[in-house]
């Protein structure tokens, strides 16, 4: 597969190059955009007390549900060494249902004044339960005040991107 990035402010792009991929035998898998929260949306305040961090037990359980929720031919998924070390860095929070992981976050420290939203997974089962939300508030809490976050979403997962927005985050 052949994944490339291309950023430009139209809106026509995916369609032209569609168009050129399409005459020459490519498919288009999908297109993404990027979303950025400012620092001065405030967090809503909700229970997340039910959060809490990966330890090294969760690693294949986390490795499992990656691959199996995402396409790896559109996402740009943690080999298991990676999430490893995003253990080891408290950058994975997950939200337990009953002994399994329901949902979980990875957020990685960009710089002094933002974060980058790395993955976003919730088990097909627990979708709609709040838990991503629960999670993302969470990562805003830890974070403090006067941080950005930004992500990329697929343009086609609707409810993805209807929850960003519901959280402060624009395209």
């Amino acid at each position: 597969p052949f994944i490339s990035e291309i950023i430009l402010p139209s809106s026509r792009v995916p369609n032209v190059m569609g168009q050129a991929f399409a005459g020459s035998g490519w498919e288009l898998l999908t297109t993404l955009k990027m979303m950025t929260r400012k620092a001065n949306v405030p967090t809503e305040q909700i229970t997340t007390s039910f959060c809490e961090y990966a330890t090294d037990d969760d690693l294949h359980e986390l490795y499992e549900i990656l691959y199996f929720t995402f396409d790896s031919r559109v996402s740009h998924l943690p080999t298991l060494e990676a999430l490893q070390v995003s253990i080891q860095k408290n950058e994975i929070l997950l939200i337990r249902d009953e002994k399994k992981i329901g949902a979980f976050i990875i957020v990685k420290v960009v710089g002094n004044r933002m974060q980058y939203i790395y993955q976003v997974c919730t088990r097909a089962e627990h979708r709609g339960k709040g838990f991503a939300k629960s999670l993302l508030n969470k990562a805003f809490i830890i974070a403090g005040e006067g941080i950005s976050f930004q992500l990329w979403v697929e343009d086609n997962n609707i409810s993805a991107v209807a929850l960003y927005e519901k959280l402060g985050f624009e395209v």
